[in-house]
C-alpha cells in the first residue's frame, strides 16, 4: 500500500508496524496524499520522490505479534471473535494461553499483575519457539525488507529517503523542506489501539535471541545495530 501525493510528487510506501498510521495521517493531511495499492511498476521509471519509514526489528516483531493477537480477539464492540486468519497448526500452541481472555480489556488487565504478564510472556515465548517465519500467515508478521523488494529481481525498489520511526516528526519536516512545503508539516502520531506494550526485557535470553534470528535480514539490510545478546548469533555480511 502506498500514499501518493500528486501535488508534491511524493510516493510513500507503507510498512505495517513501522509508523504507518502516523504516516497515513501526515501524508493525507499535509501532503494531499491518496492511498492505493502499489507494485513494482509504480517505482520503475517514476519521477516522484520515494520514501518510507522502518523500525528497529526486535521492537517491531513484538509489536507485530501483539497486533496479530489483538486483532484476533476483538471487534469494534470489544467482544470476543475467532482469530480472523487461521493459524497454521505448527504455530498454534500459543493460542492456549488466551482461552480465558475474552476481549481486549481482559487482555490489557493481564499487564497489571506479575502473574498476568507471565501469561503474556509465556504465550509469546511459545509462539517464538514454534515460529520459523516460513509462513507469515498474518500480514503484520511480514518482515520489512521483503516489503521493499521487487520479487522479480530480488533488489529493493528505488527509495530516495529511508527514515527511522524514532524521529518521525523531524523526518517529515525534512521531507517537507525537500519538496518546498510552504508551511510546517503537522505530525500527529497515529491511531492508538489502546493495547499495552510488552517489555522485551522481561523475555528470556533464548527468546530474545530467536527474535534476532527471525528478523536478521531486517537488521542486516537496514543497518540496525544488533542487540548485544545477538551479536554472536547473527553475522551481517
Amino acid at each position: 500500500m502506498c500514499s501518493t501525493s500528486e501535488t508534491h510528487d511524493i510516493r510513500y510506501l507503507m510498512i505495517a508496524k513501522a509508523g504507518s498510521s502516523t504516516s497515513r495521517y501526515v501524508m493525507k493531511n499535509s501532503f494531499d496524499g491518496q492511498e492505493k495499492r502499489c507494485g513494482k511498476k509504480d517505482f520503475t521509471n517514476s519521477t516522484k520522490l520515494h520514501c518510507t519509514f522502518t523500525r528497529e526489528p526486535s521492537s517491531r516483531f513484538i509489536s507485530s505479534y501483539q497486533e496479530m493477537v489483538v486483532r484476533g480477539f476483538v471487534n469494534n464492540k470489544n467482544k470476543h471473535v475467532p482469530v480472523k486468519k487461521k493459524v497454521p497448526a505448527k504455530y498454534d500452541k500459543f493460542l492456549q494461553y488466551f482461552q480465558n481472555v475474552p476481549n481486549k480489556d481482559q487482555y490489557n488487565l493481564l499487564f497489571d499483575s506479575t502473574q498476568g504478564r507471565q501469561v503474556l510472556n509465556d504465550a509469546l515465548e511459545q509462539f517464538i519457539q514454534d515460529y520459523d517465519a516460513q509462513i507469515p500467515f498474518d500480514g503484520h508478521l511480514r518482515l520489512q525488507i521483503p516489503r521493499l523488494t521487487n520479487p522479480e529481481t530480488g533488489r529493493t525498489v528505488r527509495l530516495d529517503a529511508l527514515y527511522d520511526t524514532t524521529n518521525m516528526s523531524s523526518s517529515f519536516q525534512e521531507l517537507g523542506n525537500w519538496v518546498d512545503m510552504a508551511s510546517p508539516v503537522e505530525v500527529i502520531h497515529g491511531y492508538d489501539r489502546g493495547t499495552k506494550r510488552m517489555d522485551i526485557k522481561e523475555l528470556t535470553l533464548q527468546t530474545r535471541q530467536k527474535i534476532c534470528q527471525l528478523s536478521a535480514i531486517d537488521c542486516c539490510c537496514l543497518n540496525y545495530e544488533l542487540p548485544p545478546e545477538c551479536q554472536n548469533l547473527v553475522a551481517c555480511r
